[in-house]
């Protein structure tokens, strides 16, 4: 849930959004720079669209992340410019993060030069 409108005084109205889906959002955008990615999405929106069949192809999973504010990692999803593939072998390795299994993720994402977020992965096990 969210609140949007005008804010704020008689003489000085702003019109915004407020809520936590606002901040999730806000922070995602922040990762999404540090990862040099262009759209990503928290686990609540992933679930709402996972099942359009024209989307899914185009989802893959970056792992779980703690956002600053936030107490409890959020699972973040990256929708993709193109079809990707691969996505199995991409899924395992990012549950192999998840699992400890570093060092074959780590070779995997590596191999992955063109790739921006794997680029950002491979970073972020090192």
């Amino acid at each position: 849930e969210c609140l949007v409108g005008n804010f704020g005084a008689t003489d000085r109205w702003n019109y915004t959004a407020v809520g936590d889906v606002v901040n999730t959002a806000a922070r995602l955008e922040t990762l999404n720079k540090q990862m040099s990615t262009r759209c990503l999405m928290s686990a609540a929106v992933y679930d709402e669209v996972r099942e359009v069949p024209e989307l899914s192809e185009y989802m893959r999973p970056l792992g779980n992340v703690l956002l600053v504010g936030k107490t409890q990692e959020v699972s973040v999803y990256e929708l993709c410019a193109r079809p990707m593939p691969n996505l199995s072998e991409w899924r395992y390795h990012i549950r192999g993060c998840q699992e400890g299994r570093m060092a074959n993720a780590e070779k995997y994402f590596m191999t992955l030069t063109d790739d921006p977020a794997a680029c950002a992965l491979t970073t972020e096990i090192r």
